[in-house]
C-alpha cells in the first residue's frame, strides 16, 4: 500500500479477491472498477455474466457492442477512466484497473494482494497497457 493522502476509494484498498466478487468484502479486478465508478459518480456498467476466463469478451463490448459507451483515451488519464492489461497467464485472462482521484494512481484487484493502489507510471504496467477507455454512457 502506498503512502498518499486519504481519498474515498481507499476504503476499498486491502479488500480481497474473490472470482466475479463484487463487494462490499471481496472483488474481481472488474469489480474494482464498478465499484469505484460507484464512489466518483460514474455508473460503469457490470457486466457480470462474464467470468475472468472470458475477459476478452467484456474488451470486446468496448469495440463492438458497447462501443458508443466508452472513448478509448490517448491523453492524460482522468479519475474513472479504466485500464486495460494484457495479462500473461496460463487461461490468458485480461486484467482491468481503474484511475482514482490523484490522476496518479490506479486501483487493481489480484488473487495475491487483493485490493491494491498501484501507480500508473510503473514500468511494468505501462507495458502492459492495452489501452484506457472512458465511459461515456449509452447514446
Amino acid at each position: 500500500m502506498m503512502n498518499s493522502p486519504s481519498s474515498p476509494t481507499d476504503i476499498l484498498i486491502g479488500k480481497a479477491y474473490s472470482d466475479m466478487g463484487r463487494g462490499p468484502d471481496s472483488y474481481d479486478c472488474w469489480g474494482v472498477c464498478v465499484e469505484v465508478g460507484k464512489i466518483l459518480g460514474i455508473p460503469i456498467p457490470d457486466y457480470g455474466e462474464y467470468h475472468c476466463s472470458e475477459s476478452d469478451r467484456v474488451f470486446k463490448n468496448f469495440l463492438d457492442k458497447s462501443v458508443m459507451e466508452w472513448d478509448k483515451i490517448k491523453g492524460k488519464p482522468q479519475p474513472g477512466d479504466v485500464l486495460v492489461f494484457k495479462q500473461e497467464t496460463k487461461n490468458s485472462c485480461l486484467h482491468f484497473g481503474i484511475v482514482v482521484e490523484d490522476g496518479r494512481h490506479f486501483l487493481q484487484c489480484n488473487r495475491d494482494l487483493g485490493v491494491h493502489r498501484a501507480r500508473l507510471n510503473n514500468p511494468y504496467f505501462k507495458q502492459a497497457v492495452l489501452g484506457i477507455y472512458r465511459f461515456r454512457g449509452a447514446e
